[in-house]
């Protein structure tokens, strides 16, 4: 009779011979005649998704009259035990008996279907190997959680976390490798903190990264792999190891170790209570930018965004609005009906304080100048890097298709030329994409050196004026949040109010401001302010600022701001006017007339 048999093993470290060795001997005894032994090498018997395992189930009474195989533990162990009980049937129906050498001396007949006292007896055999399978497995964890707790640097799995290398354990032979840290991957993580602890949101560490070309694990880094980094105890020196088998996995033994940290726990803390901290400010959007985002307030207290009025069809018109969401009906709504103030004018004003206070500007543009040209230059050198790979890229493309074009000259056959020619156009898009992607890194390239030129003069220039000019929307965020803990605007009339800007530092500061049409001007005021009557009390000399040297005594007076932008206090030294940037006037004004031509026709 002819025979085929079947032998497996779990993992690569064990051996087949053993297997063979009782299958063969099985049929010499009993005179059959062995064809082949199909095999199943370091695949787990807990799925029955196995190359050798599949052809079992394709064989029929032309290939062989028997199976056998060495224990009844290489065909299944998985817990659901009817799939193999299934197999085992069908391949009875297919003409083949089957003998299983746990009990050789039975042997299920070919073409018949199992019986009562059969199936019973292998629905044992399969729950033994499947509670087996359990029993290894458990011992195997157990090993290993011990191994770990004997050492705390023990590579006991495959994975070998970021920032870690695998090396060979020099001081004992158990374990045989342990982990160490990796100089240039620890690098990265802490530039990772670094950065979050700077002010950057994941997203933009995620950008930081890539525009380097710093790689994650062979991979560019996502926000969620960012996110575990951030949050992961391994990086302040503790590690862990769950029970990783059973239905109760990392819930019953959890064994802890310390190993050497590679950022402080303060640091840690800190970075994980900015992630949340920084996405409030950061802007995300690129049309509507919020410069102040999380610093300016309704007076109700709610954060304000940014919303688009569009008077006009086509034409944004932006606001600065109370975020309240509630029905109006509701008692959490806001309790003044909705704070809204310019968003132009607002950005004019502060930024104008900003320029006001040229040693703040100057001292801040004076320590970041360096960073930021670094930053640039980091950049540069991830394109250049990109770039080389697309050259890489491009030989092996072109030589790719000469040698399709060789192959075309030489050929006859229409079928394969039209092959070929098919190839050709895939080649031909390829290379597109490169050159348009080498393109592209080229174009970053120029912008980004003319922005470093561009940084390197506004730097060395005096003039604060055309300094705070060449800033960046990104670099003005920076510059608010480092100095602003609050802005808040307080109507008295339609067109007048007050901004009242609360520094970090403790210092508060009152702008006066009237937005009539015409000529809309900001004062920065030095006295106290009454936000709910518009009064404004100082003390002040008899004689204006203008009117040269005097020894008038100090008097108090008090002017509401209905008043004061016509009065001659605007002269006085508790008052100084703020220059505000209007051009947004101007454009926004061509942008209404261009609007309504463009509907009128």
């Amino acid at each position: 009779m002819r025979a085929i048999g079947y032998a497996r093993v779990s993992t690569t470290k064990q051996d087949l011979a053993r297997q063979r060795c009782k299958i063969s001997d099985f049929c010499a005894e009993n005179g059959y005649n062995l064809e082949l032994i199909i095999e199943d090498f370091g695949i787990s018997g807990a799925t029955l998704q196995r190359e050798g395992y599949q052809k079992l189930n394709s064989l029929s009474n032309v290939q062989c009259d028997v199976l056998v195989v060495s224990e009844i533990s290489r065909l299944s162990r998985k817990e659901q035990i009817t799939e193999a009980l299934s197999d085992i049937q069908n391949i009875l129906k297919r003409g083949i008996s089957v003998i299983l050498l746990d009990n050789p001396n039975k042997i299920y007949q070919a073409n018949e279907d199992l019986k009562l006292e059969e199936l019973i007896m292998l629905v044992f055999q399969l729950f033994g190997a499947a509670q087996e399978r359990i029993e290894i497995k458990r011992k195997n964890q157990d090993g290993k959680q011990a191994l770990f707790r004997a050492n705390p640097y023990a590579l006991v799995d495959a994975h070998v976390p970021f920032g870690f290398k695998k090396v060979r354990n020099t001081l004992s032979s158990r374990p045989q490798y342990v982990i160490e840290q990796e100089p240039e991957q620890v690098a990265v993580i802490r530039k990772i903190f670094e950065l979050v602890l700077e002010g950057k949101t994941l997203y933009g560490v995620m950008q930081y990264l890539n525009e380097r070309n710093i790689k994650i694990n062979n991979g560019f880094p996502s926000l969620p792999i960012l996110s575990r980094i951030i949050h992961n105890d391994l990086y302040i020196g503790i590690r862990k190891r769950k029970q990783t088998f059973g239905k109760d996995a990392g819930k019953e033994d959890v064994a802890i170790q310390h190993i050497d940290p590679i950022v402080s726990e303060d640091d840690f803390i800190k970075a994980g209570e900015k992630i949340a901290i920084n996405n409030k400010y950061v802007a995300t959007g690129k049309v509507h930018f919020n410069p102040f985002k999380g610093i300016i307030k309704c007076r109700c207290g709610r954060a304000m965004m940014v919303k688009d009025k569009k008077p006009e069809k086509g034409v944004s018109k932006l606001t600065y609005r109370c975020s309240c969401n509630e029905s109006r009906n509701s008692p959490m709504f806001c309790k003044f009906n909705i704070d809204e103030v310019s968003y132009e004018l607002t950005n004019s004003v502060i930024k104008s304080l900003f320029v006001q206070q040229s040693k703040d500007i100057t001292d801040f543009f004076r320590e970041t100048s360096v960073v930021k040209i670094k930053e640039l230059k980091e950049v540069i050198e991830g394109i250049d890097d990109k770039c080389s790979f697309n050259r890489e890229r491009k030989k092996q493309i072109e030589s790719e298709f000469l040698l399709n074009e060789q192959k075309l000259i030489h050929l006859t056959n229409p079928n394969l030329i039209s092959v070929l020619e098919k190839e050709r156009e895939k080649i031909d898009q390829r290379s597109f994409e490169i050159e348009n992607e080498y393109a592209d890194l080229t174009q970053k390239k120029r912008v980004l050196e003319n922005r470093i030129s561009d940084i390197e003069k506004a730097y060395k220039t005096t003039d604060v004026y055309e300094r705070i000019s060449n800033i960046t929307n990104d670099e003005l965020t920076e510059l608010y949040h480092l100095y602003l803990e609050r802005i808040e605007y307080f109507p008295i009339t339609l067109m007048k109010g007050f901004y009242r800007v609360q520094f970090k530092s403790g210092h508060r500061i009152y702008i006066a401001i009237t937005k009539v049409r015409c000529s809309p001007k900001a004062y920065k005021i030095d006295a106290n302010v009454n936000l709910v009557t518009g009064d404004i009390s100082f003390e002040y000399y008899s004689a204006p600022r203008d009117a040269g040297f005097s020894f008038s005594p100090m008097k108090q007076a008090t002017v509401n701001i209905k008043d004061f932008f016509q009065s001659e206090w605007v002269n006085y030294a508790f008052a100084l006017e703020l220059k505000l940037d209007l051009t947004y006037r101007e454009k926004y004004a061509a942008k209404l007339v261009d609007a309504k031509n463009q509907n009128n026709d």
